[in-house]
């Protein structure tokens, strides 16, 4: 082809690709440029200067011409995808190799259609520009996508590239040292016309540096397909062919391998690798991005992932699945699910089913260690809709699974302590106003007896009444006691002295069938606690357990012990608010009885809740109370059929015990005269202290509140000698009065009554004088001589002073 019939073709490759105007088209104008390469050398007679004795290009030469255009097209269209991506990985090396291998395929081409030795030689040297630096360019791209970019320093790069650019300059100053190649001529193929050469010295060591380049980014590929997951695994694998297909056919070219065509078809078969690569673009997403990020967050996650495909088998698995699932990644990729997760079989059972669920949390744990998963598992699908697996996401949630059930428990407690301690203000205020109605009664009933003759038939009836209302008062003080607000007289006791002196009458309590046995340690610590309401409370305790046992043979082991109560050990208990750790009394009631299901456990410390016909249920309410007045813990332990447990802790005498004020005693000189101002709210009550106190001799005024009676004492202060006075009381309370009073006239002796116990009704009045206390209902010959005694031991009041205008007169 003449240098004129050239210039033809390229403008005519111009002037098509002006009327395109378009770069998505300009791919078009390569192949007709092809095209006119083709049809130009079909049709073109070689002259007699030329020495090419061939009528035109066989049909072989012709293909080949035809794949060098075709490899053209293919390499500018990759050019094109790589610019589009080329902010994205390892987008600007692949760029810079498909224009090398666009260069080597027209450089070839041209060579082929060159008429004399002088162009065909350039074609040439321009060709060892694709030659030597496409494997540069192959080993950077590998590089950046294997991540290893940062190792592609400037320096390290001229490095690699300082042996193909001396090549480059050998072979452009060939004629001046012949290196490269000698003995020029051409050689004519199928209709074709190349260069024909003998190679010089360096030639060799260009091809072997080539083949090294090449083989070394060839097996950073392999190592990777071998380690990285599918999705990567099928990238790395077309890259893979892609490079071995043109080295293995260059490599066999070169050493003259029999059976292969004369042609080097080492540019075709790259355009081949190209189309390859744009495979692992379009299909697999070489160049993007995501699926890189994806990959890493998964590896880095702290959950567990795997990827199962269409039949069930582990496609991928990132280290903390394997790690939960005690398994071998490598090991576990390509088995099925089922065998992966064979000793799982709570995650494989939602992972089976035909429509697994989104989400679901499952006990995965072994006998020595609890553990709770939460499993997540996603479909997926293709673009068109079609099942390719499933996305399995495992999630340790065992501390959240504990967190929550620890929470669950404390806000069951703190319910439960609400709903108890809401129960005893009720029966608390239900107890005082009890109180109250009793106190009618049983100062009415005893002033009729002591109107009546001792010997008078109606007093048999009023000493039942009597009886009964003792009785009802017992009742009221089980509900004071429930309330934490019983009567207490706290002394330092010896718990095995106390349980053992009570062993005959707690086995009085069971029949002759049940074993009543007593395990109490040595060197137990002293309690300070009211002796009454401990024994109360251990009779109560072994009475319940005797019941639950009935007729039957049995046995019930009462336990004294000290004990380290740690945090975990006070958790479940019933407490008087947060107890510290620490040493404590341990009572331990525990039976072989019927036992008792969750829901009759939660409502056993209710007032008036009972399981038995003839019971009152205030037995365990008591029992709570006593033990939140001593700053103790109680809790019960029962299965049904499996007996209970009762646990009782009280301080020991290294724990302060609640502070209480001591009562006033009742002995000493009595005094039977004098006037009593009875402050009372209730009529009946008022009424029947009146009765009362005149009958011992007393003058009484009364005042129906406390208003009322701060103005009947400022106007009878000189001539009255004490004040009973009630604790509530509507207007003005008990604890409002007193120091009204005792700013009046700070001497006169006050006795405080109320329902509730004389402790509860001392804290309120701490730092205030009290003379004394009286709690209802008592009986009147109770009130007479406390206020007896008080009147006696009162000293004379000092004598009043008047101011007048001849100065200070005392007066009476």
């Amino acid at each position: 082809m003449t240098k004129c019939s050239r210039a033809n073709v390229l403008d005519r490759c111009r002037l098509i690709g002006l009327l395109l105007n378009t770069r998505r088209r300009f791919s078009l104008s390569l192949f007709l440029l092809a095209g006119s390469f083709v049809t130009r050398a079909a049709h073109s007679y070689p002259h007699p200067s030329d020495g090419i004795h061939s009528v035109g290009p066989t049909p072989l030469g012709i293909v080949y011409l035809v794949l060098l255009g075709l490899s053209v097209v293919t390499a500018v269209g990759m050019m094109g995808m790589a610019w589009k991506r080329r902010t994205q990985r390892c987008a600007l090396p692949l760029l810079v190799l498909v224009s090398l291998v666009a260069l080597l395929a027209a450089a070839s081409a041209l060579e082929a259609l060159a008429p004399s030795i002088e162009d065909k030689e350039f074609w040439v040297n321009v060709q060892y520009l694709g030659y030597q630096l496409i494997p540069i360019a192959y080993l950077a791209m590998v590089f950046h996508y294997l991540g290893f970019q940062r190792w592609l320093t400037p320096g390290r790069i001229l490095l690699i590239s300082a042996l193909p650019l001396i090549t480059m300059v050998l072979a452009w100053t060939n004629e001046y040292h012949l290196l490269m190649r000698r003995d020029l001529f051409i050689e004519p193929v199928e209709g074709l016309s190349f260069l024909g050469k003998t190679h010089g010295p360096w030639f060799s060591v260009a091809v072997v540096y080539s083949y090294l380049v090449m083989l070394c980014g060839l097996s950073l590929l392999i190592w990777a397909g071998r380690r990285t997951a599918s999705v990567f695994r099928r990238q790395a694998l077309l890259l893979i062919t892609g490079t071995v297909l043109p080295m293995t056919w260059s490599l066999a070219y070169v050493l003259r391998v029999p059976l292969l065509p004369p042609i080097d078809l080492m540019p075709p078969i790259t355009a081949f690798s190209q189309i390859l690569i744009a495979v692992a673009i379009l299909r697999f997403r070489l160049l993007e991005i995501v699926p890189v990020a994806c990959h890493q967050v998964i590896q880095a996650m702290e959950d567990g992932f795997l990827v199962l495909d269409d039949e069930r088998r582990v496609a991928a698995i990132n280290p903390a699945a394997a790690r939960m699932l005690s398994v071998l990644p490598a090991g576990a990729v390509g088995e099925p699910a089922n065998q992966v997760l064979e000793a799982f079989p709570q995650v494989l059972a939602p992972i089976l089913t035909e429509a697994p669920p989104s989400c679901v949390t499952v006990s995965a744990g072994t006998p020595d260690r609890a553990a709770h998963w939460e499993v997540r598992i996603s479909a997926l699908r293709s673009e068109r809709g079609h099942p390719l697996g499933q996305a399995v996401i495992l999630r340790d949630v065992t501390e959240q699974q504990q967190g929550e059930e620890v929470r669950r428990a404390i806000e069951a407690r703190m319910l439960q302590a609400q709903k108890l301690e809401s129960l005893g203000v009720m029966a608390g205020g239900i107890a005082h106003d009890f109180n109250n109605l009793l106190q009618v009664i049983l100062s009415n009933t005893d002033l009729i007896r002591m109107a009546l003759p001792e010997d008078h038939s109606t007093q048999k009836l009023l000493q039942g009444i009597l009886q009964s209302t003792e009785r009802a008062a017992s009742l009221a003080g089980q509900m004071l006691a429930y309330s934490g607000k019983g009567r207490f007289t706290l002394e330092l006791l010896d718990p095995a002295r106390l349980v053992s002196g009570m062993a005959d009458l707690l086995r009085s309590l069971a029949s002759k069938k049940v074993v009543l046995a007593l395990e109490i340690s040595t060197d137990l610590p002293s309690i300070h606690a009211d002796v009454a309401q401990i024994r109360q409370l251990v009779v109560s305790l072994v009475s319940n357990a005797a019941e639950a046992i009935g007729e039957r043979e049995g046995t019930i082991t009462l336990q004294l012990a000290q004990v380290h109560a740690t945090r975990q050990l006070l958790a479940p208990l019933h407490q008087s608010g947060e107890l510290p750790e620490g040493d404590y009394l341990a009572l331990t009631i525990i039976d072989d009885g019927c036992g008792m299901d969750e829901a009759t456990q939660a409502r056993v410390f209710e007032p008036f809740f009972t399981t038995k016909f003839t019971g009152r249920g205030l037995g365990l309410a008591a029992a709570l109370g006593i033990m939140h007045a001593h700053r103790g813990a109680i809790g019960i332990k029962s299965a049904p059929g499996r007996g209970t447990t009762v646990t009782i802790l009280l301080p020991g005498v290294g724990v302060s015990p609640p502070a209480r004020e001591a009562g006033i005693p009742l002995h000493g000189e009595r005094q039977t005269s004098g006037t009593i101002l009875v402050i009372d709210d209730e009529a009946g009550v008022r009424d029947t202290a009146m009765m009362a106190l005149r009958s011992y001799g007393y003058r009484v005024l009364a005042a129906s509140d406390g208003l009322e009676g701060i103005h009947l004492f400022r106007a009878h202060q000189e001539e009255i000698d004490a004040v009973l006075l009630d604790l509530a009381m509507p207007r003005m309370s008990g604890e409002e009065v007193l120091p009204a009073l005792r700013a009046i006239r700070w001497d006169v002796p006050i006795v405080l009554t109320s329902g509730y116990p004389e402790e509860e009704a001392l804290r309120r009045f701490a730092g205030k004088e009290l003379s004394g206390f009286l709690q209802k209902p008592y009986r009147p010959h109770l009130l007479a001589a406390q206020l007896g005694t008080l009147l006696a031991r009162a000293t004379r009041r000092p004598v009043a002073v008047a101011h007048t205008d001849e100065g200070e007169q005392p007066h009476e």
